[in-house]
């Protein structure tokens, strides 16, 4: 009888499948031990992969943080960058939609994602840390632009400093990723009421 292939010798000839299995096994192993007590070799037995299998998709366990950070800022980018470009949305709308749909919604599906990140942004440091940045950034001045689009409109109230108001809208959708729970409701009504809740207190 023929023995069926393991799943590691299934990713090797996947390498798609190897680099998910690795970025799976660290986020699960970086949220219980934390990324100092998490070795190479706990990441690579966890994926069932090889460390020339790890180390052919990345460079150190440093460039693995950036990716658990890039896929989902990646997504969050994505969707904004869609949603901003769709023509003739009125003010109400795209705020409704931001955070429902991209803010809380991605914070959710990404919970695990973003509280390692948080938790271990402390590891990335010189152009990992300028590339993390440099995306945070394209993603705080996709809100500022909804913000100041409400403003332009007339729908929301001029507060002061739009940037200010964005990150007050960023912080409290986003810290859903912190304590989410699926019996107080799905993530899309969450956002619904944070959507209300924001657009009461800034409507103009």
């Amino acid at each position: 009888m023929t023995q069926a292939p393991t799943a590691g010798r299934r990713r090797a000839r996947d390498p798609e499948a190897t680099r998910q299995a690795l970025l799976d096994a660290a986020t699960e192993l970086f949220g219980t031990a934390g990324f100092d007590a998490t070795s190479v070799q706990s990441i690579v037995d966890r994926a069932q992969v090889t460390k020339g299998g790890f180390y052919h998709h990345f460079a150190s366990k440093q460039a693995l943080l950036h990716e658990i950070h890039d896929r989902f800022i990646e997504f969050h980018l994505e969707q904004m960058r869609e949603l901003l470009a769709e023509p003739d949305v009125p003010a109400e709308e795209l705020l409704r939609r931001l955070i429902r749909d991209i803010l809380v919604v991605g914070a959710v599906r990404w919970r695990n994602d973003i509280e390692i990140f948080y938790q271990e942004r402390r590891q990335l440091a010189g152009e990992q840390y300028a590339a993390v940045l440099r995306k945070r950034h394209e993603f705080e001045g996709c809100v500022i632009e909804v913000v100041q689009r409400g403003i332009a409109e007339g729908v929301l109230a001029d507060r002061g400093d739009p940037k200010v108001v964005a990150f007050g809208i960023i912080g409290m959708t986003m810290w859903a990723y912190h304590w989410f729970d699926p019996a107080r409701g799905g993530e899309r009504e969450v956002g619904e009421l944070y959507a209300g809740m924001v657009l009461d207190g800034l409507r103009a």
